[in-house]
């Protein structure tokens, strides 16, 4: 076994940790990390491996100790750090992953799913600056990518940041056409800019799409409201109470657009 001179040599070896570890003694193992009977990049993986057992033993606060004695004794070790990331990411851990997301990236500055990744850990911490950086360049790397376009876009509505919130919406109802939350939000996009036959329309696409939802039914209505088509928006909710398509509302749906 390669032992890093930075670092004490395991005090035990390799194989008798993974030998307990085979044979279920989770305690065996969590007290030799404890007592630092393991250490150095070797003993880093055996700490990742460990964290995992225990993890899917719902033992998440013993994992997660695992892990940060993992990480902060070979970060620079994808395999460890790519780990670290997913488990504190599991465990609400928001802050360490995206420590362990941007460490990873420094080696893979065009991994779309890393930057992705990221903006999801710094938005549940409220880093929204960070998060809506990565958000985008996430997207940029992957321009195909549904999720990547949409979670950029919500993210940059979120900060009024509505014009770029408009391209990147724009993108993901690109890729997926028939996608109501996508219409949804970048008709509030459009409203936002002040383009109300854009914004109406997409609202009464998006209703059109996914009649259960009350929530763009409610949206297109408001919307119907601002424009003075009471009648219209009235007869939206009644359907929509009903259960019916919104496209059942007049004999010619493509009315309600304005068309």
């Amino acid at each position: 076994m390669s032992i890093d001179h930075n670092h004490p040599q395991l005090a035990i070896d390799q194989r008798t940790f993974t030998d307990a570890l085979g044979h279920g003694a989770l305690d065996t193992c969590l007290d030799y990390l404890r007592r630092r009977e393991i250490a150095g990049p070797e003993g880093a993986r055996l700490a990742c491996h460990l964290s995992e057992k225990l993890f899917h033993a719902g033992r998440a606060g013993e994992a997660v100790e695992c892990g940060r004695f993992a990480f902060s004794g070979a970060a620079n070790d994808n395999d460890v750090a790519h780990f670290c990331a997913w488990l504190f990411s599991n465990s609400g851990c928001y802050e360490e992953a995206a420590a362990a997301y941007e460490r990873l990236i420094e080696s893979r500055p065009d991994w779309s799913e890393g930057y992705r990744h990221a903006s999801g850990a710094f938005a549940a911490i409220g880093e929204g600056e960070r998060a809506v950086a990565f958000a985008m360049k996430a997207s940029d790397l992957a321009p195909q990518n549904f999720d990547f376009a949409y979670h950029a876009g919500c993210l940059l509505l979120d900060a009024k940041r509505v014009e770029e919130a408009s391209f990147y919406l724009a993108r993901a109802a690109a890729i997926e056409p028939h996608n109501a939350q996508a219409l949804r939000a970048l008709s509030a996009a459009g409203h936002a800019l002040d383009r109300p036959d854009e914004a109406l329309a997409l609202a009464l696409q998006a209703a059109a799409l996914a009649p259960e939802d009350s929530g763009l039914t409610i949206h297109a209505a408001e919307l119907l409201l601002r424009a003075g088509r009471i009648d219209e928006a009235a007869a939206l909710l009644d359907a929509a109470s009903a259960g019916e398509s919104p496209h059942q509302i007049t004999r010619n749906p493509a009315a309600l657009a304005g068309a």
